[in-house]
């Protein structure tokens, strides 16, 4: 990963695009100080949000807000290239012109903002958006003279054009409480049959509105959230128990095992029966390490007869 960074700057770029075998199928569980802009370039990932998850296409982004963790997964299975602008509140703040500006980056500090939706170019204030990142990042690279005007500038036209998008949402009315019980019944039915049609009316929506709703609130459809939860409680049971694939894909409820299989690799990036086998072939090089420590804890005598 290249980094493009000042020391003394607030704003800092990272990227993998001159990569042309880049290393990483995602990116483990991490937080940090600085508020995030992620933006893929090229694959299918799984950003996870404090457990919440987002789907990202390529030319798609989102906000992540300082302290919360968050991982990265490949989709597909194969490399993705990415970028990300990182920009420290705390010391934007320190210089904003009066308290109108520093509101804004406080409540970004206080998580007072759902900053984690997509942005996606098929809106008006995405596609804006998102030209104004690739500005954003294409001056963080080459840093011209002068460049730390035009990256403020440019962040902060980011941020007005998301503060106008949530806007319009709030608007248009929000249904948090009403996400949040559809979350909670496909935790507890994951085994069931759900369908849209059931989440649509326990969410007191409309179908067509609930799909559009529910995928600009997390960036996937319900079907794939659902077959999201479901691959992860799989994960659990191969962990945990030693059943057949077959019993796993029927107990989180999905019939079909060729479906399962397509999902799993889908979702995890390797099949059912290889993430078995890495989970065997972790613990024992655990076991392993655990012995060779032992042997090194017991202590030798000299006997003189």
């Amino acid at each position: 990963m290249t980094q493009h960074r000042n020391a003394a700057f607030p704003i800092t770029a990272f990227d993998n695009l001159n990569e042309s075998r880049p290393a990483k199928l995602g990116i483990s569980d991490h937080h940090h100080d600085a508020c995030e802009l992620f933006m893929l370039h090229q694959g299918q990932v799984l950003m996870i949000v404090d457990g919440t998850s987002h789907y990202l296409e390529s030319d798609q982004c989102i906000c992540i807000l300082p302290g919360t963790v968050h991982c990265v997964r490949s989709v597909s299975g194969h490399p993705f290239f990415y970028s990300t602008i990182q920009f420290r509140l705390d010391h934007l703040m320190s210089d904003a012109c009066g308290l109108q500006v520093s509101v804004y980056y406080q409540r970004l500090m206080d998580h007072s903002y759902p900053a984690e939706t997509v942005i996606r170019k098929d809106t008006e204030s995405g596609a804006l958006i998102l030209d104004l990142y690739q500005k954003l990042l294409l001056l963080l690279k080459t840093r011209p003279y002068g460049y730390e005007l035009g990256s403020r500038g440019y962040l902060e036209l980011i941020l007005f054009q998301i503060y106008q998008s949530e806007a319009k949402t709030e608007r248009a009315g929000t249904h948090t409480k009403e996400l949040q019980m559809v979350y909670e019944f496909i935790d507890s039915n994951y085994m069931n049959n759900i369908t849209v049609d059931t989440l649509a009316i326990l969410s007191n929506m409309s179908k067509y509105y609930f799909i559009r709703y529910f995928r600009k609130a997390t960036g996937q459809t319900p079907v794939e959230y659902v077959n999201y939860v479901r691959i992860q409680k799989a994960c659990e049971f191969l962990k945990e128990h030693d059943m057949k694939i077959l019993d796993i894909a029927m107990a989180v409820g999905i019939q079909d095992l060729s479906y399962f299989n397509r999902m799993f690799k889908k979702i995890i990036g390797v099949t059912p029966t290889k993430y078995r086998m890495q989970l065997q072939q972790q613990r024992t090089e655990q076991r392993a390490l655990y012995y060779e420590e032992e042997e090194e804890d017991i202590p030798f005598y000299s006997y003189t007869y």
